[in-house]
């Protein structure tokens, strides 16, 4: 297991953080930004998005892991809203890692980070819990626009990533992947079709001309037919039984 300590740089370029980890501000407004833990192994894109997320007044970067054999007692008191996590790594991989932080911290969200969209990976991160998967190659802005929607509650599926599970289902025999979902009502389905796809909510809506809140109620009610507890993990569903055609 290797750690590093994520502390202020030279320069005072960084924001200064409290024992606790909020940030300070010069008109004396305490903020309480969300907790990050990076766990990544390439030390330039590790120092990139610790860096991103600094510029941000809402993230705090808490602490930082090179490998997958992430310290889980010394994690727990970092209290992480968000780990972002590769998925590829050395010693423990991504996929394991995550399955052991969100058993002893099933609160905070795991995104997981990947230069290749790998529809097998994907899957098996999806099982252990992620809530999210992005591409190492995702523009900065997008990237913590991404987070916070995943912060805010929302589990999300790149789109490109989507579309390689897509296609790489589409090819398994049909025997391999049909399994049958619970009755759900025609608007649901098409829904379902459209998030599997990696569409938002707010995409769903547009194209359906119904309002995000609608949309949401929605998500909800598949959820719940569904019995499983994200919009990806529902998504996996869509894709092995067939119902998406991509």
């Amino acid at each position: 297991m290797s750690t590093i300590a994520v502390g202020p740089r030279p320069g005072g370029r960084r924001p200064a953080l409290t024992a606790g980890g909020s940030r300070r501000n010069n008109a004396g407004v305490s903020t309480e930004p969300r907790r990050v833990v990076v766990v990544e192994d390439h030390p330039i894109f590790r120092e990139g998005v610790v860096q991103c997320l600094d510029a941000e007044p809402d993230f705090t970067v808490v602490g930082a892991w090179t490998t997958g054999d992430v310290d889980l007692e010394a994690l727990r008191p970092l209290a992480p809203d968000l780990v972002l996590m590769d998925i590829e790594l050395p010693v423990v991989s991504g996929i394991e890692a995550t399955r052991r932080i969100r058993s002893v911290l099933p609160a905070a969200c795991v995104v997981m980070l990947t230069a290749h969209a790998e529809p097998d990976l994907l899957v098996g991160a999806l099982q252990v819990g992620a809530a999210g998967y992005l591409l190492k190659h995702t523009p900065a802005a997008e990237l913590v626009d991404t987070l916070r929607r995943i912060a805010d509650g929302e589990h999300l599926l790149d789109p490109d990533v989507a579309a390689h599970m897509l296609r790489e289902f589409r090819g398994r025999p049909a025997a391999a992947t049909a399994h049958a979902l619970p009755p759900l009502s025609a608007r649901e389905e098409e829904v379902l079709k459209l998030l599997a796809t990696g569409e938002t909510n707010r995409q769903i809506a547009r194209r359906l001309s119904v309002s995000e809140e609608t949309i949401k109620s929605h998500v909800a009610s598949i959820l719940r037919k569904l019995a499983v507890p994200d919009r990806t993990s529902a998504a996996v569903l869509a894709v092995r039984a067939g119902l998406v055609d991509g």
